[in-house]
């Protein structure tokens, strides 16, 4: 499974046919718009329906969000549960979920690829390990259930696996992630709570 590439325009584009027609040409599969679309861009009936013809005629995916915090409690359950197998599919896919760092400012989620993401570079490619804060879990390993696979290496970004004869991990380099126990074969991998980060505006 593929993961799609797409495209968001800044709010302050004039003309968002221009950033369509952008998107058509470099092939992407998504294009993302704010929820209130409209009337950011004070667009007519006839500008909003050759939007969505150039999208379907060219199987690109109309994205609209919202850049607001939508409880998932507010959801309707047909959007929490797509909102719920998009964050599944992301971790199958190996990319990092990663979300604001105050929590009574959360906005976004983001799925993050290490060779894209400014953050997770940061740590991933130039080694600094303040680039972006662990989560407050970590992985552990069962030593019997572990067959030594190593499927978990290449799904660890942060180098934080070893394997001999079962996996072994760096609690020091794990930042919490999750990656390698959604894939592991023999569910030898999981998240244990390890309180580690303070985490700004969190209510007690």
């Amino acid at each position: 499974m593929k993961p799609e590439i797409g495209f968001m325009g800044p709010l302050s584009t004039k003309d968002i046919l221009d950033d369509l027609n952008f998107v058509v040409k470099n092939d992407f599969d998504c294009f993302e718009i704010p929820l209130d679309w409209k009337q950011n861009y004070n667009l007519n009936p006839k500008i909003v329906k050759e939007i969505r013809d150039i999208s379907i005629n060219h199987g690109i995916s109309l994205i609209v969000h919202t850049p607001y915090y939508l409880p998932t409690s507010t959801m309707l359950p047909e959007i929490k549960k797509g909102v719920i197998e998009n964050v599944k599919k992301s971790a199958e896919l190996g990319l990092v979920l990663a979300t604001d760092n105050h929590a009574s400012n959360t906005v976004i989620l983001c799925s993050c690829c290490e060779c894209c993401c400014g953050m997770l570079r940061g740590i991933c490619e130039f080694d600094n390990p303040r680039a972006i804060a662990k989560s407050n879990f970590v992985a552990q390993v069962d030593k019997d259930a572990c067959i030594g696979c190593e499927t978990c290496l290449s799904r660890c970004k942060f180098g934080a696996i070893i394997v001999d004869t079962t996996a072994e991990i760096d609690s020091q380099k794990c930042m919490g992630c999750g990656l390698c126990a959604v894939t592991c074969p023999e569910k030898a991998l999981s998240m244990k709570r390890l309180d580690r980060e303070e985490i700004p505006g969190l209510e007690a």
